[in-house]
């Protein structure tokens, strides 16, 4: 295991459910614990939006919220057969983060047993990602490295906040080659961004157009309003 493990039990993700928690068998001997602690740490999750609140949604997002819900009950077969998510709203704060986390975390807590220390997913802040690229160019590149082959490799990777801005051409470039990897190797992604449809395809261009939102086998909008204050 390549972090340096730590074990607390009162930030366990089962502790409300666990028949064994704060007894002494809860101990940092717990495989389950082990393995999502290894799952969540390896993935990049910031570590506060591991521990997601419930978020109720407006009543124009119940249709979407509902059909998340059933992606997430079927996030496994989803990700084994190499299927996509556009998640997007013109607003922010609104859930598009949140849902992406859940359903990546709800991915880890079906496949942790047997899973054996293997990292399965990984969470790409796109924007912060394409400027690390640019910064290792002549100096520190490990760090990239390391996220480059996460990306190529893993299940499924969200790439939040996917397009914030108009994309340069460097950043283009990088961005289009990793989901085009991606995209032949059949592996699952998860896209948050702030544009759908023709508004994206004006910013991002055709073929970026066609990989992150043509390809995605799921598009869901959300129109609500911002959640974060609630």
């Amino acid at each position: 295991m390549e972090n340096n493990f730590y074990f607390e039990k009162e930030q366990c993700w089962y502790r409300d459910v666990c028949n064994f928690y704060n007894t002494e068998s809860c101990s940092s001997g717990c495989v389950r614990y082990l393995e999502m602690f290894f799952l969540t740490e390896e993935s990049l999750i910031p570590k506060k939006k591991q521990y997601l609140k419930r978020i109720s949604p407006d009543a124009c997002d119940i249709p979407a919220f509902e059909e998340l819900n059933n992606i997430k009950r079927q996030i496994v077969d989803i990700v084994d057969n190499g299927k996509s998510l556009y998640l997007w709203s013109t607003k922010s704060g609104n859930g598009k983060s949140t849902w992406a986390i859940k359903l990546m975390m709800k991915f880890f807590d079906e496949i942790w047993s047997g899973n054996g220390f293997k990292c399965r997913g990984v969470f790409i802040h796109t924007p912060t990602f394409l400027r690390l690229i640019k910064e290792s160019i002549g100096g520190e590149k490990d760090l990239v490295e390391k996220l480059s082959r996460k990306i190529e490799t893993v299940d499924l990777v969200i790439w939040d906040d996917v397009v914030v801005t108009d994309i340069k051409d460097f950043d283009y470039s990088n961005l289009l080659s990793f989901i085009d990897l991606r995209l032949f190797n059949e592996k699952s992604n998860i896209y948050t961004a702030n544009k759908g449809g023709e508004d994206l395809r004006k910013t991002v261009g055709d073929r970026l157009f066609s990989r992150i939102y043509s390809a995605s086998d799921y598009k869901i909008e959300l129109k609500g309003s911002d959640r974060r204050g609630i």
